[in-house]
């Protein structure tokens, strides 16, 4: 797994729900948001990556962020991920 895909799955079961049950809010399928959570997909468009954001209330830009950071050559991703992941992680949307 990587770390969008934990993150993704850490929220989902937080709220109990099944793959079903996520895919359904966000309009997709079970095995896409599976893929995602499990690491064999990359993490997902900026679309979806808002959607999925709104729907675990997280900060929209940082979760994009830390896809693109997934999504980025692994010769790089770790400096990358020093660079921008703050001490305190991924904070969540402000009301």
């Amino acid at each position: 797994m990587n770390r969008f895909g934990t993150l993704i799955r850490q929220k989902r079961m937080e709220r109990g729900w099944s793959l079903k049950q996520a895919a359904e809010r966000l309009l997709t399928f079970k095995g896409y948001i599976c893929g995602i959570e499990r690491g064999t997909l990359n993490p997902p468009s900026p679309r979806m990556t808002q959607r999925i954001a709104k729907l675990y209330g997280l900060d929209e830009e940082q979760l994009i962020l830390l896809g693109y950071v997934e999504k980025a050559p692994m010769k790089i991703r770790g400096e990358l991920r020093r660079r921008v992941y703050s001490p305190s992680g991924l904070r969540t949307a402000s009301a």
